[in-house]
């Protein structure tokens, strides 16, 4: 049900921490999460380490 939803956010958060130089605060809103805590929380338990880390090792195997 809507928890898939969720997960389809998170697959496009994770697109915008890569393409953009959005924060991962704006990133939280643009798919929809107003409470960014939360958006943390859920996407460290999705990825295993936060928004920001991701972006950096997401960049980092993107550019070798």
């Amino acid at each position: 049900g809507s928890e898939m939803c969720k997960e389809t956010g998170f697959a496009q958060a994770a697109s915008l921490l890569q393409t953009t130089s959005l924060s991962a605060a704006d990133v939280a809103y643009a798919v929809g999460y107003s409470n960014t805590s939360y958006f943390h929380r859920r996407f460290r338990e999705l990825y295993g380490m936060s928004p920001r880390e991701y972006r950096r090792i997401a960049r980092a195997g993107a550019h070798k």
